[in-house]
């Protein structure tokens, strides 16, 4: 049975982004011609519906007007169960507020941070030195939100080897030592020749 109208969209916020990934390439593209905050209250207003919205770019954490964008999306989206934002992690206090601002409609985000191997992997991928202790500077930060008499942390940790099609081969609770210890270990990157 098909249904009446589309519950999910993913949504590109902007072309910009502060990092210069090989696997991406996104920066490359003309960053020209965002959507204006007053078209996305439109569009919005108009698919009221959506119960699983995905935001993405680029890197959304660019569009200075992030948390008016979030605002309006929220207020407009009736039936909002999912709100999943994708992020590059290299702006950690950015990430952090608006996190902060999406619980206070009631709203838990789910966020994803990417990070694609160990520190000098991952900043080769990237391009940007620096760029894995920024993305695990995120996480920090995001551990430190507080909920109405909780503690808001990631209920389930997934490593996912995209080389291989998304195969998770880690799950479990989110922590730096352990991560460290047991979780880099088992990303074989010299079988995809990385060193």
């Amino acid at each position: 049975m098909r249904l009446p109208f589309p519950y999910k969209i993913t949504l590109a916020l902007t072309y910009r982004c502060n990092l210069r990934c090989k696997i991406c390439r996104i920066w490359e593209y003309p960053s020209k011609d965002e959507l204006a905050i007053e078209s996305i209250e439109i569009f919005f207003k108009n698919l009221n519906h959506l119960s699983w919205i995905d935001l993405t770019g680029g890197e959304i954490t660019l569009r200075e007007e992030i948390v008016e964008i979030i605002k309006v999306i929220i207020k407009n989206s009736k039936r909002i169960l999912i709100l999943h934002i994708s992020t590059n992690g290299q702006l950690p206090e950015r990430v952090f507020l608006l996190a902060k601002e999406i619980l206070r409609f009631n709203l838990i985000p789910i966020i994803n941070i990417s990070i694609d191997g160990p520190p000098v992997i991952n900043d080769q991928l990237r391009g940007v030195q620096g760029a894995y202790l920024n993305s695990l500077e995120t996480f920090k930060k995001l551990n430190l939100i507080k909920l109405i008499g909780d503690v808001l942390q990631p209920s389930k940790f997934v490593v996912v080897c995209e080389a291989e099609g998304p195969t998770p081969i880690y799950e479990g609770p989110f922590d730096f030592e352990l991560f460290k210890k047991e979780v880099l270990p088992l990303m074989e990157w010299e079988k995809y020749g990385y060193r």
